[in-house]
């Protein structure tokens, strides 16, 4: 199942899903699907084409795969009237003439996250951005930086930690300091996830395991129950601690 299709920019609306195996094609759109981003459960409808907005998640099939290919405008050609190519247009079409307005200079390198196998945060994967020869951390890495500390990715990298809090403040900095920090950062995620694979775990997540853990085949899943109940039994001892020092 590939992601859903979401408005530009709205985050709220993206979703990375996952659902129980079956090869029953006619239950498919019957069983109830997972994000792994939030961890929670919604039914889902096939992509349709309408002015109201669904409660339930619509799904993309091969075939609205393959329609984007007939229906997708041409956007390097103007139509016959000189206007930009739509869905529908047909004839003889002219080379459009672009007007640059200011250059924006950005990185062609991606994430070694690629080299550890499947990562879902590639999804969202976006490029570096330059600015008179430097650049500036992304979000994600921003938060990665805080969330770690400022004085730990200093003994570990020897970055100055004055440079490293510009780098978390979304500042430009030197390339070489950034692809530092960076380096530090995949390193220090990939320890973290061989270490504990299931470190993002919150309590807010423990309802959407257990209704997960239902939904699993007792015989075929065993694997997968043990592996959700153990999942389960850490988080509800971390929610009981938790309660506790409030």
């Amino acid at each position: 199942m590939q992601q859903v299709l979401c408005k530009a920019g709205d985050e709220s609306r993206r979703f990375t899903l996952i659902m129980p195996y079956s090869t029953d094609r006619e239950s498919w759109l019957n069983t109830k699907v997972f994000d792994v981003r939030d961890g929670k459960q919604h039914s889902m409808i096939l992509l349709s084409v309408g002015e109201e907005e669904p409660e339930e998640i619509e799904v993309a099939s091969y075939g609205n795969v393959a329609s984007t290919y007939m229906e997708h405008p041409e956007a390097k050609f103007l139509n016959s009237d000189g206007e930009p190519c739509a869905t529908t247009t047909c004839g003889r079409l002219s080379r459009s003439h672009i007007v640059m307005d200011s250059p924006r200079w950005i990185g062609k390198e991606t994430s070694r996250h690629w080299e550890q196998g499947d990562d879902i945060s590639m999804v969202d994967f976006v490029c570096t951005e330059f600015s008179e020869g430097k650049v500036r951390a992304t979000k994600e890495q921003r938060e990665q930086i805080i969330k770690i500390g400022i004085r730990k990715i200093e003994r570990e990298t020897g970055i100055h930690h004055d440079t490293i809090l510009l780098i978390a403040h979304g500042d430009f900095v030197k390339p070489r300091t950034l692809r530092t920090i960076i380096k530090f950062l995949d390193e220090y995620k990939t320890n973290q996830n061989e270490n504990d694979p299931f470190c993002a775990d919150k309590p807010s997540d423990l309802s959407d395991l257990k209704e997960l853990c239902t939904v699993l085949d007792q015989k075929e899943d065993k694997e997968h129950i043990v592996l959700l109940k153990d999942r389960i039994s850490r988080l509800e001892s971390l929610d009981l601690k938790t309660k506790t020092t409030k």
